[in-house]
């Protein structure tokens, strides 16, 4: 099918994409005039960012990381190819790199990414009050590194 793979700068542009219509789908709790493309530079900066590509090479989905503190900022999947394993995809193999701890926030309202963490082994740790999105939980998983 697919495969994994750092992303480039000339990937940008449909990651932007992918990153503002995923939100436009799935974050009801924002007006669209909060969502602009460029959310995706603003909140990757500094990030690592792999992206999984279709068989053609085209972006379909990404995981941006803050490596100094193994924070999981942003994991999305373009709408087509939702529920399709890419976004497990992409966690198992940024686990298998390693035998690092990880942690994310999750907005309380975005119960099928809270579902869909807790599947992956994530654990609330902590919750905490966004001013714009609101009750969010921290989540954490244990690094199981490669065996």
């Amino acid at each position: 099918m697919g495969e994994i793979r750092e992303a480039l700068a000339e990937d940008f542009p449909k990651l932007r994409d992918i990153f503002a219509e995923s939100r436009r789908q799935h974050f009801f709790w924002l007006e669209e005039r909060q969502i602009v493309l460029e959310d995706f530079d603003r909140l990757t900066h500094d990030e690592r960012i792999w992206l999984y590509q279709d068989e053609n090479g085209e972006p379909i989905g990404f995981i941006s990381v803050y490596e100094p503190e193994n924070f999981i900022h942003l994991l999305f999947i373009a709408n087509d190819w939702q529920g399709h394993g890419i976004a497990t995809q992409l966690l198992q193999f940024l686990v298998a790199k390693g035998p690092v701890d990880y942690t994310l926030k999750c907005v309380a309202k975005n119960e099928t990414a809270l579902t869909f963490y807790q599947k992956m082994n994530f654990k609330v740790i902590g919750e905490g009050m966004d001013p714009l999105e609101g009750k969010y939980y921290e989540l954490f998983l244990k690094g199981r590194g490669e065996s």
